[in-house]
């Protein structure tokens, strides 16, 4: 019997005190927004992921204290209409805050691609320098250069060479990430992907570039002329052509 006294003594008091660590922190709670006014937001009433159309069942009111919308710095939605029927950009947890930079009321995730069956598509990764400072639209048409270190032996301190090549002239953008219309009203400025109309035979050059080096694109006008030059360039022409360039200054001074 003592036994199980002290066993039911003990699971009490392990209540108890979960019990008085829970009202602790509400104390602390509610001492810390105490004199704050309570500000309506609209939150995440699910996750939703990206992509999304966000459903008028998605959204909810959640009552926070002034001084944590201050701290939003003005990002949050003021208004119901401007979320709901809208495209969430990125992943929106369930109760999160939903703000500006969430959702966007013209932007349609692309309803797949559309090319021929003698093309295929590939999709390469890229930043603010090799995307063109997000200034590219499903449509336009881009060199494709790449930057590569030569795999070799250095010997006796010899630098591995590198060389910079246009690899492919005049290919189509498909999309930028999922968006596929050209004629979109929402301009996508940072987007970390863009998918090209390539030929079969050129498949694997962008994907061996993509692995073992740096591609580049350059945007170009469909009118371009043709031209099949690759202009490589390593370190020791640059330097050869400056040296040039230099002598000719020098000379006419």
């Amino acid at each position: 019997m003592n036994n199980k006294l002290a066993l039911i003594v003990a699971v009490v008091l392990g209540i108890l005190s979960i019990v008085g660590i829970n009202m602790y922190i509400q104390k602390i709670k509610q001492d810390s927004i105490r004199g704050e006014e309570l500000v309506d937001v609209y939150v995440a009433s699910k996750r939703v992921a990206a992509g999304s159309v966000i459903e008028e069942s998605f959204v909810a009111v959640k009552q926070i204290p002034s001084k944590f919308v201050r701290s939003l710095r003005g990002s949050q939605i003021k208004k119901r209409e401007a979320i709901v029927n809208s495209t969430a950009l990125i992943d929106i947890e369930e109760n999160q805050i939903i703000q500006s930079y969430h959702v966007d009321a013209d932007f349609k995730v692309g309803q797949g691609l559309d090319f021929k069956s003698t093309y295929r598509a590939i999709t390469i990764k890229v930043d603010a320098v090799s995307g063109i400072a997000g200034m590219l639209r499903p449509g336009d048409w881009v060199d494709v250069i790449g930057c590569f270190e030569l795999q070799g032996f250095g010997v006796g301190g010899v630098k591995i060479p590198q060389i910079t090549s246009v690899l492919m002239r005049q290919i189509k953008v498909l999309a930028t990430d999922q968006q596929t219309d050209p004629n979109s009203k929402s301009a996508q400025f940072a987007y970390r992907t863009v998918t090209l109309r390539v030929n079969p035979e050129q498949v694997t050059k962008v994907a061996h570039a993509q692995m073992f080096g740096k591609i580049f694109l350059a945007k170009v006008q469909d009118s371009a002329l043709k031209d099949r030059n690759s202009y490589p360039m390593t370190a020791d022409r640059l330097l050869k052509e400056s040296e040039q360039e230099l002598q000719k200054y020098q000379k006419q001074k």
